[in-house]
């Protein structure tokens, strides 16, 4: 399949993702751990949490170097933070019920705690899409109408063309050369 110039964020995401809880028991083949309404949102999970640093409790926390920050940065792109968390809280899940019946759950208004991402290579970018949706923006792939479908390699080559056809006609391509001979006949220029 062609590589587009938009993808999902899932494209980034360290992690699976979880969207219900029936989700994580099919692809986990084990129950989901009840929902926590003191707890916010989380529908990923580290299988194997590095322990990076110890809380005065004793207890241990990872770091996460990418994750959303849920609003633009100062450039009005997608916004990236560090992610600081338990090692209990990053590997399990808090997925609150959906589905019928599943209405006015408490806890489950709050924010999610945001996958963390992948890093973005050197021709990819964050973009804001339809209704503020985070999307990956692949730079080496030209939108419709840029470039005119030209590859990377094809305006490179109609670029040394042209400059070679520049060289030739002496600094004034022969299309330049009549338009201005056709203004002076006509006493335009």
């Amino acid at each position: 399949m062609p590589k587009l110039p938009f993808e999902p964020i899932a494209v980034l995401h360290l992690f699976p993702r979880y969207q219900t809880r029936e989700d994580y028991e099919s692809k986990i083949g084990q129950p989901c751990p009840p929902w926590d309404p003191n707890r916010r949102p989380k529908e990923w999970l580290d299988p194997n949490p590095i322990e990076l640093l110890i809380g005065p409790d004793g207890s241990g926390f990872t770091v996460y170097d990418r994750v959303l920050t849920g609003r633009p940065d100062a450039t009005g792109v997608p916004g990236l933070t560090r992610l600081v968390i338990s090692i209990a809280e990053a590997s399990s899940v808090n997925i609150p019920p959906k589905g019928t019946g599943a209405t006015n759950v408490p806890g489950a208004d709050q924010p999610e705690v945001y996958i963390p991402l992948k890093p973005l290579s050197a021709t990819q970018a964050l973009v804001y899409r339809f209704g503020a949706t985070v999307a990956v923006r692949n730079l080496d792939v030209p939108l419709e109408g840029e470039g005119g479908g030209f590859s990377l390699a094809d305006r490179d080559l109609l670029t040394r063309i042209n400059g070679l056809l520049v060289e030739i006609s002496g600094g004034q391509l022969r299309e330049q050369a009549l338009l201005k001979a056709i203004a002076e006949k006509v006493g335009v220029a």
